[in-house]
């Protein structure tokens, strides 16, 4: 749409060249230092707007020493959300959804980890999110 006058009202977000953006990361693994398992990053020109983060673990084999495990989202270094434990108790689990509005600008980066501080045993981990790309 070609702006005539400056009378004219700037289009929606969702009507500036807008796209459906998802991520998402499932898998059972066994102890590990924070991995880091996708990593979105804003590109110039863009701004993100988050409509949905979930995240899930399940506890799939007991270790043989106990330690936390979580699943974790952070945007621009920041916690945004973490589900964890370090019950040792097969079928623990743990479940997060949240919905909302989170504006990311150019530039700035949203990313998942997860961490396994035990010993032996496996966990499942989840992280996801959905979200609108725009032009700014």
């Amino acid at each position: 749409m070609k702006v005539t006058s400056y009378a004219v009202a700037r289009p929606a977000y969702y009507d500036r060249n807008a796209t459906s953006s998802y991520n998402q990361y499932s898998g059972v693994v066994g102890p590990h230092a924070e991995t880091t398992r996708w990593t979105v990053t804003i590109a110039a020109g863009k701004k993100m707007l988050v409509e949905q983060i979930g995240i899930t673990y399940f506890n799939v084999s007991v270790a043989t020493v106990a330690g936390s495990y979580a699943s974790n989202i952070f945007i621009v270094g920041q916690y945004l959300a973490s589900q964890g434990s370090s019950v040792n108790v097969v079928a623990t689990q743990g479940a997060l959804y949240l919905t909302g509005n989170i504006t990311l600008y150019a530039g700035e980066t949203m990313y998942a980890t997860t961490y396994n501080y035990a010993t032996g045993g496996t966990v499942a981990h989840s992280m996801t999110y959905k979200a609108t790309q725009f032009d700014t």
